[in-house]
């Protein structure tokens, strides 16, 4: 494979309105780039060549604890859990009924909300007395 030049690997991005802003060296080394929407990421040149393009604007980036925050907060939640691992774990949170379950991420981008609320969740002990 014929080793590529750095203006060509910049007119290659910038054809797709993205900037380059590290140096292009080779083919093993990741380039610093912003995409249109001023997202800055690292990716391989290959891959940009191949069409694959920038995996925070296509939603293939992890969320942090603060984005999920603010999603429950959106919807009048607040999220106790401290710490996010990823979709699959269980976060503690509070409805707006003042309900204290534990929901995953994933069953909230479902649209899943509180179970007590819907009428499906487990009674609370002090309920059933």
């Amino acid at each position: 494979m014929r080793r590529l030049s750095h203006e060509y690997v910049k007119n290659l991005f910038e054809k797709e309105g993205y900037r380059l802003l590290s140096e292009y060296k080779n083919r093993r080394t990741k380039i610093k780039y912003r995409c249109i929407n001023n997202h800055v990421r690292y990716m391989w040149p290959a891959d940009f060549k191949n069409g694959i393009r920038c995996a925070e604007c296509a939603g293939l980036v992890k969320k942090n604890i603060n984005f999920i925050k603010s999603e429950f907060a959106v919807e009048g939640y607040i999220l106790l859990t401290t710490d996010y691992i990823n979709a699959h774990q269980k976060l503690k949170c509070i409805c707006p009924n003042r309900h204290v379950y534990n929901m995953r991420w994933a069953m909230w981008q479902q649209g899943h909300r509180c179970a007590y609320c819907a009428g499906i969740g487990k009674p609370d002990i002090k309920f059933i007395k």
